[in-house]
């Protein structure tokens, strides 16, 4: 069974090679889509993070500090990381075609560091798959123009993880392209060159993922709280109806969840970081029989669910750095 992790390549500080400033640690709060909720936070909607001040978007403090995602070395040191802890595959996250497409909510792109992220796999085990992230406006006609562009440039690189020898992406936020599209204006035209993953929320997304001729759905959220697939007691039932319909089953499992520094108003969703639930979740993925484990997230340091080395800082969540080991006994369980 193939294990996998979700990769963000989001990060800069002002001593990165691109030479701007800091991205994603200095985080905006994000605004709730109802002006209630938003009035209520009043004063710390829009406002930004100050890593200068040591002052991070994320509840936890990474090992050594903030970091440029753009960094070779950091980069070769990740993969090394996730290969360590047995991990296949990084499912990286993609923002769309420079020039062209828009960024994520922070003003960033990605794709000018996937050609450094496959170099840096090379002399590992671990393989990348693209995560297609819901940048602005994407629809069924650019996101087959999206893909054409991710298999004219990197397909050929033998870092890129491929099934059945197609190059595998994982749709974030499918379900914002109708499903009927897919079926009759997206799938048509790039179906044969890749490989599909689609977000399962509800029980109807997989009755639609089958339909619009997905390869397999995935669950994605960390936290049991977000939505019917990510509660591991739905798991038997969604993984039986994807393989019944001829998908994989990709669940994803993690170790907590807190989003509150940039989504204040998202409380409700936090789960405590602990062994104890991603042992729970891995025993119930297990019991499930997926096609494939994906554990959110590596490193998305914003919604407190990295596994990539932190250090105990004042200010910020005790670390207690025992997410690679139990990754690596994932393996274990699955040979036994």
């Amino acid at each position: 069974m193939r294990v996998l992790t979700f990769l963000y390549l989001w990060y800069s500080t002002p001593s990165g090679s691109s030479g701007g400033g800091f991205s994603h640690w200095n985080h905006t709060v994000l605004p709730h889509w109802t002006e209630a909720v938003n009035n209520r936070y009043e004063g710390i909607i829009g406002t930004s993070y100050s890593p200068e001040d040591g002052n991070l978007h994320s509840p936890y403090y990474p090992a050594g500090g903030p970091y440029s995602s753009d960094d070779p070395a950091k980069l070769k040191s990740q993969m090394l990381e996730l290969q360590s802890a047995g991990v296949d595959v990084a499912v990286a996250s993609w923002w769309g075609r420079p020039g062209v497409s828009s960024a994520d909510s922070q003003g960033t792109q990605t794709d000018h560091i996937f050609p450094a992220l496959l170099h840096a796999c090379k002399g590992t085990s671990v393989k990348v798959a693209f995560l297609l992230e819901p940048y602005h406006n994407r629809n069924s006609s650019n996101i087959v123009d999206d893909v054409n562009y991710i298999m004219d440039r990197y397909s050929s690189d033998s870092s890129v993880y491929t099934l059945s020898d197609r190059v595998v992406f994982y749709v974030y936020d499918s379900y914002h392209i109708p499903y009927d599209e897919w079926r009759t204006a997206v799938m048509p035209k790039i179906g044969a060159m890749g490989y599909y993953y689609g977000l399962v929320l509800n029980p109807s997304d997989v009755t639609q993922l089958i339909e619009a001729k997905f390869d397999g759905g995935f669950t994605y959220f960390a936290s049991e709280r977000m939505s019917w697939a990510s509660d591991s007691r739905n798991w038997p039932e969604m993984c039986d109806k994807l393989k019944t319909g001829g998908l994989d089953c990709d669940i994803s499992v993690g170790f907590g969840y807190n989003d509150t520094k940039i989504r204040p108003w998202n409380s409700q969703n936090t789960v405590p970081r602990s062994s104890q639930y991603f042992r729970r979740q891995i025993d119930r993925a297990l019991g499930a029989s997926p096609t494939s484990i994906s554990i959110t997230s590596f490193n998305e340091w914003g919604e407190g669910t990295q596994w990539e080395r932190c250090e105990s800082m004042e200010g910020y969540s005790e670390c207690q750095a025992f997410e690679a080991e139990m990754i690596a006994n994932i393996n274990t369980r699955i040979d036994d």
